[in-house]
C-alpha cells in the first residue's frame, strides 16, 4: 500500500475484535497498511522504539513517548491516543517535528463517571470490608457496618471537563449537593446544578471529593499533606484522572491517622502499582482498581473510532477533531 503504516498499540484491542476489525478496514480502506503490536500493556521507550521508524501514523496506547523515540519516527506525522491523557507524550518534540498528536477527548467520559459513582458507593458503603468479611467466613461483621451513602451528601469535583460534567450529571438523581473546582469557571454552571468553590473550600465542605483534572506541572501533586488536613474526618476521595495529582504518600498517612475516612483509586503514579505499595495494606480502607474506569466495551468502541477519525483526518489532509498540540498548525502556517 502506497499510503504508508500506521502502528496500533491499544493494549485492550483483544477484548473487542469486531471493533479491531472495523478499524483496521477503515485504515486499509484509506489506503494505509496497519501494523499491529499485539500487547496488552502500555510500551515502554525500549519496546516501542524499534517499531516507529517505518510508521506515518500511530494508533497508541499510554506508551512512553519521549524526544528520543520521536527523533526515530523519521515519517510520522500524526499520534492519535485512544485516551483522554497525554502526559507521557512529548509534545514540545512532536511540534518540531510538525507532528499532529490528537485525543479521544470525551469519548471515555460517561465509563468513567458511572465507574467514579460506583466507587463512591463501594467505599463508603464498605462493600471492599463486606466483601473481605465473607471470604473470612465473618458473616456477622454486617451488624458492625455503617457506612456513609452519597445520596443527599455533598460531592466536590475537582475538574470541570467532560468526566467532571458527566459525573454531575449522572448524580442529579442522587439528590448530591455538587460543589466544583477548575480553574475556568463554568458559564453554565446553574444548569448544571453546581456550585463553584475555591480548592479549599472544596475540600472542607465535601463528603466525597472526585479528582477529573490531567497531569501537567500545575497539578502534580495537588491534593497533599496540607489538602488532606481541610478535608472532613468523614470524608472520601476518588482518583480516577491520574495518579500523580495525588501525593500517596501523604494520603497514606492521611488514613493510617484518621484525618479521612478512606479513598478509591483507580490510577497510580507508577503503573502497575508496586507489590510493596503501602496502599496495599489498608485493606477495606481503600478501594483499588487498576486504571480501568474508561473501559466499558462501548466506551471502548467509541475511544477507538475517534482516535480512527483523528488518525485519518491528518493523514488525508484534514484538521482533526481534537488536537492537542494545536501551535503545529500555527508553525506549518
Amino acid at each position: 500500500m502506497g499510503g504508508g503504516k500506521v502502528l496500533v498499540t491499544v493494549d485492550w484491542l483483544h477484548t473487542v475484535p469486531q471493533f479491531a476489525q472495523q478499524m483496521r478496514e477503515r485504515i486499509e480502506g484509506a489506503g494505509f497498511e496497519v501494523k499491529l503490536s499485539r500487547t496488552k500493556k502500555s510500551l515502554s521507550e525500549a519496546e516501542v522504539t524499534p517499531l516507529v521508524g517505518d510508521i506515518v501514523g500511530y494508533i497508541a496506547s499510554n506508551d512512553d513517548l519521549n524526544e528520543r523515540v520521536i527523533d526515530k519516527a523519521k515519517q510520522l506525522r500524526v499520534i492519535s491516543r485512544q485516551g483522554a491523557g497525554f502526559d507521557r507524550i512529548d509534545l514540545e518534540a512532536c511540534t518540531r517535528r510538525g507532528i499532529v498528536v490528537c485525543n479521544a477527548f470525551g469519548a471515555g467520559a460517561p465509563a468513567v463517571a458511572e465507574f467514579t459513582f460506583g466507587s463512591m458507593l463501594a467505599i463508603g458503603r464498605h462493600m471492599v470490608a463486606g466483601q473481605a468479611a465473607l471470604k473470612a467466613d465473618d458473616w456477622w461483621l454486617r451488624t458492625d457496618i455503617g457506612g456513609t451513602s452519597p445520596v443527599g451528601a455533598t460531592l466536590g469535583v475537582v475538574g470541570l471537563g467532560h468526566i467532571g460534567r458527566e459525573l454531575v450529571r449522572l448524580v442529579r438523581g442522587f439528590r448530591m449537593r455538587v460543589l466544583y473546582y477548575d480553574v475556568v469557571r463554568a458559564s453554565d454552571e446553574q444548569e448544571l446544578g453546581a456550585e463553584f468553590r475555591a480548592l479549599d473550600e472544596l475540600l472542607a465542605e465535601s463528603d466525597f471529593v472526585s479528582i477529573h483534572v490531567g497531569l501537567n506541572r500545575a497539578t502534580y501533586h495537588m491534593i497533599g499533606e496540607r489538602e488532606f488536613t481541610l478535608m472532613k474526618p468523614s470524608a472520601f476521595i476518588v482518583n480516577t484522572s491520574r495518579g500523580g495529582v495525588i501525593d500517596e504518600d501523604a494520603l497514606y498517612r492521611a488514613i493510617v491517622n484518621g484525618r479521612i475516612a478512606g479513598a478509591a483509586l483507580d490510577v497510580f503514579e507508577k503503573e502497575p502499582i508496586a507489590p510493596d505499595s503501602p496502599l496495599l495494606g489498608l485493606g477495606d480502607r481503600i478501594l483499588l482498581t487498576p486504571h480501568m474506569a474508561g473501559l466499558s466495551d462501548a466506551a471502548k468502541q467509541s475511544m477507538l473510532d475517534l482516535a480512527t477519525d483523528n488518525l485519518l483526518a491528518v493523514l488525508q489532509g484534514r484538521r482533526p477533531r481534537f488536537v492537542t498540540n494545536p501551535a503545529v498548525y500555527e508553525k506549518s502556517s
